[in-house]
This record gives C-alpha cells, structure tokens and sequence, in this order.
C-alpha cells in the first residue's frame, strides 16, 4: 500500500501509532500534486493530534478537580467520631 493510503487509512481509524511511524517513514515526493496531497494529509494529522491534546487536558483537569473534591471532603479520624452525648 502506498504511503498516501496507508496515511490516509490511519487518519480514519485515528491511529496515533502508525500515523507517528508513517511520518519517520515519509518517502520524497517528486510530483507537485504528492506533495499537495501529503501537506493536506500532514494538515489533518496535526488536527487530530491538537484535537487528542485537547481531550487530554480537559480530562487531567477533570480528573484534578475531582481529586481536589475528594481530598478536601476527606474525614479527619477525630472528626468522624459519633458524639451520642449532645
């Protein structure tokens, strides 16, 4: 399969992995429209990865947030004790 369609194929199924192994593999293109069509598809990829990146940091604030939540409702063990005296 030629690097276009495998390129092309790993965008679809949002394949990071090979998407990062086809750029090491990048071959030269000799033809004005290669070249048109790997910036197009290159365009794309970096969309993807900022779109991921973005996903990611929404989730790690997400998953702060709720630990911040977690930590501060935390009992201390002197607090928790049941006062059957009031």
């Amino acid at each position: 399969m030629s690097w276009h369609k495998s390129f092309t194929a790993a965008l679809v199924e949002e394949n990071e992995r090979t998407l990062l192994q086809l750029l090491d593999e990048m071959p030269p293109f000799n033809e004005v429209v290669e070249m048109e069509s790997a910036l197009e598809l290159l365009s794309q990829a970096l969309h993807l990865f900022e779109s991921k990146k973005c996903a990611l940091h929404r989730q790690m604030q997400q998953i702060q947030a709720e630990k911040k939540f977690v930590d501060s409702e935390q009992i201390s063990p002197q607090t928790a004790r049941l006062d059957l005296h009031s």
